[in-house]
């Protein structure tokens, strides 16, 4: 692994004074796509924040290679690895045995607890799909996900660790080609008697942003309009119904900002009644109880193909921007926020 130290863009924040409800974003670190490269690409559909808010991740593909970057944000490093997707909980030889485990696993659940890693189980058609499972490292049980899923996924946690969602970005069971984004809660025990069930809560083309953030209590999901549509943002919960067929969760959903075109949205740690949601205006602060919102930050304007990506402290936002004179070229901005 090569480290790279980065000079970092230090900006004055914009204003000094503020009330409450305002929002401040000092700019603390960029990464441009290099030019000499050929074809090079930051692939934002692969960024991830850690679950501690003090690192990200990001891929940066070009025709001759794909690289992994890793950002510490306390260390102010960069760092580059071929690992396409590194292990987040590597098992011993009888972990092996007593999980089915076919590979390490690329995520661990906040309490450290849960861990979701495949099986040797396959099947190949037009792509090859692995089962996978869910594991709890206090009991050793552990149990099937229903579905099969591609080498390209993501897990992001419920801060309270009872539900994840999984996006799946490969080419996998949903029709056509398209990623999709799963919601499935944590059984209150291990195994269970099926498999792990899970809600289809959206499909997205391949390459798009796709879902954007899971509550703390893992009850509710804000998802990325619909599919073919940029607008607005919807607010999904557990209680909605839900018939099991394709985008049936996503347009169950409750529409916000239905009107406007948005390019990232987040939950609020201690805030149930408020969420903030980028647009070409700004950050908006959403009133769920109330339906009403207000602009509390005028620096940061994202819509797609731009995205904003809100640690889970809501400490940081990480932008996304596509250079309008040249699509090929993107950058990513790190903004601290108060």
């Amino acid at each position: 692994m090569k480290s790279i130290l980065l000079i970092l863009l230090l900006l004055l924040p914009m204003g000094v004074g503020r009330t409450q409800d305002q929002m401040t974003a000092k700019p603390i670190f960029t990464f441009i796509n290099a030019p000499q490269a050929p074809s090079p690409r930051i692939d934002f559909a692969e960024t991830e924040w850690q679950l501690d808010s003090q690192s990200f991740s990001f891929r940066y593909v070009t025709w001759e290679a794909s690289l992994m970057f890793h950002y510490s944000v306390p260390n102010n490093e960069l760092q580059s690895s071929d690992v396409r997707y590194p292990c987040a909980y590597e098992f011993s030889d009888s972990q092996i045995k007593t999980f089915g485990a076919a590979n390490c696993s690329r995520t661990i659940s906040p309490n450290g607890r849960y861990i979701i890693y495949p099986t040797d189980k396959v099947k190949c058609g037009e792509s090859c799909l692995t089962k996978f499972e869910i594991g709890d490292l206090q009991t050793g049980t552990h149990a099937e996900l229903q579905g099969w899923f591609s080498d390209g996924y993501y897990i992001r946690w419920s801060e309270d660790s009872s539900a994840f969602l999984l996006l799946d970005f490969g080419i996998g069971e949903a029709a056509g080609g398209l990623g999709a984004i799963w919601y499935m809660a944590v059984p209150q025990t291990l195994p269970v008697k099926t498999e792990v069930s899970k809600t289809l809560l959206a499909n997205f083309g391949l390459g798009d942003p796709g879902y954007v953030d899971i509550s703390p209590d893992g009850e509710q999901v804000l998802v990325r309009g619909t599919l073919n549509s940029n607008l607005g943002i919807t607010l999904w919960n557990t209680s909605l119904p839900y018939s099991r067929q394709q985008f049936a969760a996503c347009f169950d959903g409750r529409k916000l900002l239905s009107d406007q075109l948005v390019g990232g949205a987040t939950f609020l740690p201690d805030d149930p009644q408020h969420i903030l949601v980028v647009t070409d205006k700004g950050i908006i602060k959403y009133d769920l109880n109330a339906d009403t919102s207000s602009i509390i930050n005028t620096q940061i304007k994202s819509i797609l193909p731009n995205w904003v990506y809100f640690s889970s402290d809501v400490r940081y936002a990480l932008v996304y921007t596509v250079f309008p004179d040249d699509l090929n070229k993107q950058k990513l901005t790190l903004f601290q926020l108060n």
